[in-house]
């Protein structure tokens, strides 16, 4: 084999060169031995070819894997290789990022994520290889040398990247904004800081807008809820790192801080609201509780017109008033069904049935 190092391919070409005289000095031998081979005369020649062939296997054999090796070594991705410039190119590519680590650098975070998928998609590329590689020369000797230094290198990314991947993944999915992928609009600090705010205001209370207390709890309720859901995506994913529990930590405590703040108010506006509600908003009630008894009570006190003119407006008072006591009923019974094992609506409920008993 020439040996040049400045024309590696020529080696290539001579091995091509012998494999094709081989073949063709096979193929003579064969039809030599099936029309001569039973003459002696033809015992001489069928040895000379048989010792060209031992010289073929003694010759290239030895230096056929070896070549193989080193083709798969420097092809490239045009010659069908996974690998852009060859094998020594990406290992040397590799062996620099890990050496210089992740930039680190706190002006430009994005270039931690960059580096972190440059280095991530070259192993992944090197384990394809690497894979390839051992499923044809795994066998050979002469190969390991190869896979030897190729899982060096892997073992160097996992020393380097697994202990900065992790929390670098939590960094990325903390400060992810609704543009992201995240279900949080401006990520998980903003609206910590949002919802933590708010509960610490507490409810507006304002007696002129009662509509906004309303407004308050719906609002908080979104941002429980979207922290609920931003919190099981984060547990399913890290929950087993110990870099994720502060996190993990604060969300939970800031949930129960909701829990602590809403509790006091919810069953009390959920009581007002009962009340306050019309018919438009499903209500049995046609202006809510406080304005059918402002009625009913207003339609007792006058009492039956007992106009004999006109005798039939009484039977139209009896109606009335039995229309909205009917109605007061209903809605009676609805309320107790969803609050009358609280004991705030205790006085709710004495109000209408002293009503009922006039």
């Amino acid at each position: 084999i020439p040996g040049n190092p400045r024309f590696p391919e020529r080696d290539n070409e001579w091995v091509d060169e012998r494999v094709k005289e081989k073949e063709l000095l096979v193929e003579w031998l064969e039809d030599f031995k099936s029309k001569l081979g039973e003459y002696e005369e033809a015992a001489a020649t069928i040895q000379e070819c048989e010792m060209a062939l031992d010289r073929f296997k003694q010759v290239v054999d030895s230096v056929r894997v070896p070549l193989l090796i080193q083709n798969a070594r420097n092809a490239r991705r045009a010659d069908g290789s996974c690998l852009e410039y060859g094998l020594e190119f990406h290992l040397k590519g590799m062996a620099s990022m890990l050496e210089k680590g992740i930039p680190g650098d706190p002006r430009f975070p994005e270039r931690d994520n960059e580096w972190i998928e440059k280095i991530t998609a070259s192993k992944e590329l090197l384990v394809q290889w690497l894979e390839d590689f051992k499923s044809s020369y795994n066998q050979y000797q002469e190969a390991w040398a190869t896979i030897d230094e190729c899982e060096r290198i892997l073992q160097t990314y996992s020393a380097v990247v697994d202990k900065i991947k992790i929390p670098l993944e939590i960094q990325n999915a903390v400060n992810a904004r609704k543009a992201d992928g995240s279900v949080l609009e401006y990520g998980l600090k903003y609206h910590l800081d949002h919802f933590s705010a708010a509960l610490e205001k507490g409810l507006p209370q304002n007696p002129r807008f009662p509509e906004r207390d309303n407004e308050w709890m719906n609002a908080r309720a979104k941002d429980r809820d979207c922290l609920i859901e931003w919190l099981e995506g984060f547990k399913a994913k890290y929950q087993q790192y110990e870099q994720a529990r502060e996190t993990i930590s604060t969300c939970e405590d800031l949930l129960d801080k909701y829990r602590t703040v809403t509790d006091p108010y919810r069953v009390p506006l959920l009581i007002q609201n009962a009340r306050n509600a019309r018919k438009a908003q499903g209500s049995c009630l046609e202006y809510g509780l406080d304005y059918h008894l402002r009625s009913f009570h207003s339609a007792l006190e006058k009492g039956i017109p007992g106009d004999k003119r006109f005798p039939e407006r009484d039977n139209e008072w009896i109606t009335e008033r039995a229309k909205e006591r009917d109605a007061l009923v209903q809605w009676l019974e609805t309320f107790k069904s969803e609050y009358g094992q609280y004991p705030i609506a205790s006085t709710t409920i004495e109000e209408v049935e002293t009503a009922l008993q006039l």
